[in-house]
C-alpha cells in the first residue's frame, strides 16, 4: 500500500475534515513536520528543455509536442539566458476561464495531424526546476523553488502559486482554499525538502482530489457483508435514448435511466429508486457504434437526499472539465474474438513509436475476477466469513503507451487462481501464449493497481475486480509487419505492492510473488490473419536481424 493509499484509508476512518485528516496523517506517520501546498491544475503534464538557443517540449509519456506551441517555445528563451528543464502542467484558457482536458487532448493530437491550432490562450504552470545549469533533481523542494522564483516569468508560462505551512491548521486552510478555486481538481502538498522521482509518482507528493458532487438515483441495491454499495444512475429523456447505447439504458419506477456503475460501499442504507447524493473523482464518456454512454469514478456516497438527479448535459461538463473520451468496441475481455481494424491501427501506432525513436511506457497487470462465494463453497473449503467474493478468475494484461493512448493485449495466462496451472509469463523461455487485443485506452490504466467496485472497468455484473501492477519500464518496437511486431522490453526493477485486498472483502489465493517481473528482452507477436478475425500468439524472440518472416 502506498502513502496515498495509507492517507486516504487514514482519513476515512476520522470524523473529520478529510484535509485535516491528511495532513495529521503526513505528520503523525511520515514524521513531516514542513510542507508547501499547491493548486491541482486539470491539464496535462508538460516538461519544458531549453539548451542553448533550442526548446523542447515533452508530453508526461516523453513525446514530442514541441510543434503544438510555438507561442510558448517563444517565450521560453525569456525566462533565463541558462540551460534549464521545467516540469508543468498545461491548461487552455479562453477569457480566462479554463477549458479543461478535452480542449487540451486537442493540443497533443495536432502534433500528429501537424495542423496548428492557435495556442495563445495556453498556460504552462511551471512547479518545479529539475535543471539548471546542473541537476537538480537531489536538491530539496525548498532549493528548486528559490530556482523557479528567479526565472522571468511570462504571459504563457507561469510560476504555480505556493503556500509553505507548518501546522495542520494552516495546511488544511491551504488546502481547501487551492480546491475551491476555479478550474482546481483539488490541492497537492509537497515535503518541504522532497527530491525530485524521475519518471515515477513522487512518494513526497500527496494528491488531493476535490470531488465532484451530483445527484443519482439508486438502480439496484448491492450487499456487501455488513455494507452495502449502489448501482447508480441519471433520469433521461425520450428524445436521449437514441443517442445513448442501449446496453446501459434501464427503467426505475416508469423513468428512463442511464446506468453509470457502482458506488464505493457505504453504512448508509436506502432503497432502489432512492435519490443518493454522490461524490465522484471523474466522469468518464464511452464511445461506440452502439451510441454513448458515461461511467462514474470512484463514487463515494454522502447521503440521502430529495429532488432530481444530474442531467447528461451537467455529467457531460464534467467530462470535459476533468474526465476523459474514450472509444470503445463491443466486445468483452472473455471473448477470443479481435477487433477487426487491429492491423492497421497498431501497426500504425507502433510504427510511430518506432520512428521517434523514444521509448515508451509499459505496465504488465494481473486482473483478479470472481464471484460472490456460496455457502457450499465456504463450507467445503473453509472460507472465513470475513470474505464475500472468491477470485478465482486471472489474466494478465500487457499495456503499452502509443502516446495519448494505451494499445494493449490480454495474455490468458494463468487463467485461474489454481496455482498446478502454469502461468506461462513467469516460464523461463515464453512460448505461444494466447492473447487477445485489447481496446485503446487512456493512458491512466499505466497507474492502475487497485480494487475496482462492480460497474467499474474490468468487472462483472456480480462481482468487483483486482488490478496488481506485476511488472513495468519501458518498450521500443523493433519490427512491424502485417503478420508479426517484434518488440524490445527494459523492466524496471522493484516490489510488487499486493494492496490489502481483504479489506475489500476478497478472498485471494493466488499471488504474483514479491518483485517486478522482469520481461525477456525481446517478444514476438505473430498474428494469423482469417478472414476477418486475428489470432495472436506471444512468443520470447531473438535479436530483429535473426527474425525470419
Amino acid at each position: 500500500m502506498n502513502m496515498i493509499e495509507e492517507l486516504l484509508k487514514e482519513y476515512k476512518q476520522k470524523a473529520c475534515d478529510e484535509a485535516e485528516c491528511i495532513v495529521e496523517t503526513l505528520e503523525n506517520k511520515f514524521n513531516i513536520k514542513k510542507y508547501f501546498v499547491e493548486k491541482k491544475y486539470n491539464g496535462f503534464r508538460a516538461v519544458i528543455h531549453k539548451k542553448g538557443s533550442e526548446v523542447k517540449i515533452f508530453s508526461d509519456q516523453a513525446n514530442d509536442i514541441t510543434f503544438a506551441f510555438p507561442t510558448v517555445v517563444g517565450q521560453s528563451q525569456k525566462l533565463s539566458s541558462s540551460d534549464y528543464v521545467l516540469d508543468c502542467e498545461l491548461v487552455p484558457y479562453k477569457n480566462d476561464k479554463p477549458l479543461g482536458r478535452d480542449v487540451a487532448s486537442a493540443y497533443i493530437s495536432s502534433v500528429k495531424s501537424q495542423n496548428k491550432i492557435d495556442d495563445k490562450g495556453v498556460i504552462f504552470f511551471a512547479f518545479d526546476c529539475l535543471y539548471f545549469d546542473t541537476d537538480l533533481t537531489n536538491e530539496p523542494l525548498y532549493q528548486r523553488k528559490k530556482v523557479l522564483h528567479r526565472l522571468n516569468f511570462t504571459e504563457n508560462i507561469r510560476e504555480v502559486a505556493s503556500v509553505l505551512v507548518d501546522n495542520v491548521k494552516d495546511a488544511t486552510k491551504a488546502i481547501n482554499m487551492f480546491k475551491d478555486l476555479d478550474g482546481s481538481e483539488g490541492a497537492v502538498v509537497k515535503r518541504y525538502d522532497g527530491k525530485y522521482s524521475v519518471g515515477k509518482e513522487s512518494a513526497d507528493w500527496i494528491k488531493f482530489r476535490s470531488l465532484l458532487i451530483h445527484n443519482f438515483i439508486v438502480v439496484k441495491k448491492n450487499t456487501a457483508g455488513n455494507e452495502y454499495n449502489y448501482t447508480l444512475g441519471v433520469v433521461v429523456s425520450d428524445a436521449d435514448i437514441p443517442r445513448l447505447n442501449s446496453k446501459y439504458v434501464s427503467k426505475v419506477n416508469d423513468l428512463n435511466i442511464l446506468v453509470l456503475g457502482n458506488s464505493f460501499n457505504t453504512s448508509i442504507s436506502v432503497s432502489v429508486g432512492d435519490i443518493i447524493e454522490i461524490g465522484a473523482e471523474e466522469f468518464w464518456r464511452h464511445k461506440s457504434k452502439s451510441g454513448f454512454r458515461f461511467s462514474i469514478h470512484k463514487p463515494h456516497v454522502i447521503k440521502k437526499t430529495i429532488g432530481s438527479t444530474a442531467t447528461i448535459k451537467e455529467i457531460d461538463a464534467d467530462v470535459v472539465a476533468r474526465g476523459v473520451e474514450v472509444t470503445e468496441n463491443e466486445l468483452t475481455d472473455e471473448t477470443l474474438e479481435e477487433v477487426n481494424n487491429f492491423p492497421d491501427r497498431m501497426k500504425e501506432h507502433f510504427n510511430n513509436v518506432m520512428e521517434s525513436g523514444k521509448p515508451e511506457k509499459y505496465v504488465m497487470q494481473w486482473h483478479y475476477r470472481g464471484h460472490v462465494i456460496t455457502d457450499e463453497e465456504r463450507n467445503k473449503e473453509n472460507i472465513n466469513e470475513k470474505y464475500l467474493y472468491s477470485m478465482e478468475s486471472i489474466h494478465t494484461d500487457l499495456r503499452m503507451s502509443v502516446g495519448a493512448s494505451l494499445e494493449g493485449l490480454t495474455l490468458l495466462t494463468p487463467g485461474t487462481s489454481d496455482v498446478s496451472v502454469q502461468d506461462k509469463m513467469a516460464q523461463q523461455s515464453i512460448h505461444n501464449v494466447r492473447a487477445i487485443l485489447k481496446a485503446p485506452q487512456p493512458t491512466q490504466w499505466l497507474e492502475v493497481s487497485e480494487y475496482m467496485p462492480k460497474g467499474e472497468p474490468g468487472t462483472t455484473e456480480k462481482a468487483p475486480a483486482y488490478f496488481v501492477i506485476i511488472g513495468k519500464g519501458t518498450y521500443m518496437p523493433k519490427i512491424v509487419e502485417d503478420h508479426r511486431i517484434i518488440v524490445e522490453f527494459n523492466s524496471e526493477s522493484g516490489d510488487i505492492v499486493f494492496g490489502n485486498p481483504e479489506k475489500d472483502k476478497l478472498y485471494i489465493t493466488r499471488k504474483p510473488g514479491s518483485k517486478l517481473r522482469q520481461m525477456p528482452k525481446y517478444l514476438r507477436f505473430q498474428i494469423a490473419h482469417i478472414k476477418d478475425k486475428h489470432i495472436i500468439l506471444v512468443n520470447e524472440g531473438d535479436e530483429p536481424e535473426q527474425q525470419k518472416t
